[in-house]
């Protein structure tokens, strides 16, 4: 658990994205300038397909996620990567500071990470066929890189990966392996896998 994080609300049609499935309890608050991109992925452009949902259910994605997230050093390398700095933000400060690649959004919020990994995402063949299909824009493309940034910060990540894995028939390993002496280190601030003795003793 790392984050919780307020949502925007805003009185309209597209109150709620549900993110189907798995991420249905994740659902997401939209900001006032995403509102019409997201009524492109919501409606497949007049159609009733929730790309979101094509997407997550897509095995073909899901293989493409997982290599990355391998590539990244695995689940809990990877969940470092994208961790936020601070907890206290929401769909409005990403789009008032750029988004995902927003130098302001980077330096606050996110990190130097964040526009690699999604772009290697976004990048994937299996995302490029929803490009073509749903001839998504570039600004499309970016704002939809900021609605994978809250699915990939979402304390269920872990979670919901592996649920994905499993609908799929992938490896739920990917999501659900222990975590070596290194990750162990990482996680629990050690140095080279030791205590200071010093860190021990009672404070005076």
């Amino acid at each position: 658990m790392y984050m919780e994080r307020k949502f925007l609300k805003e009185s309209n049609s597209l109150e709620w994205i549900l993110l189907a499935g798995a991420f249905t309890p994740a659902a997401i608050w939209i900001a006032n300038g995403l509102r019409k991109t997201i009524k492109k992925w919501f409606t497949g452009i007049g159609g009733n397909d929730d790309i979101f949902e094509l997407m997550f259910k897509d095995k073909e994605f899901i293989k493409e996620l997982t290599r990355i997230i391998e590539e990244e050093g695995g689940i809990y390398d990877f969940l470092d990567k994208v961790k936020p700095k601070i907890t206290d933000w929401d769909a409005s400060t990403m789009w008032q500071m750029g988004g995902y690649k927003g130098k302001l959004f980077i330096q606050n919020v996110a990190n130097k990470n964040i526009p690699v990994i999604i772009d290697k995402i976004l990048s994937s063949s299996s995302f490029k066929k929803y490009i073509t299909k749903y001839k998504l824009e570039k600004k499309d493309i970016q704002s939809f890189g900021d609605g994978l940034y809250f699915i990939l910060t979402n304390p269920d990540f872990k979670r919901n990966y592996s649920q994905m894995l499993q609908d799929v028939g992938e490896d739920i390993t990917h999501a659900t392996r222990a975590m070596n002496d290194r990750e162990k280190r990482k996680f629990f601030n050690l140095d080279d896998g030791k205590i200071s003795l010093k860190s021990l003793l009672p404070k005076q």
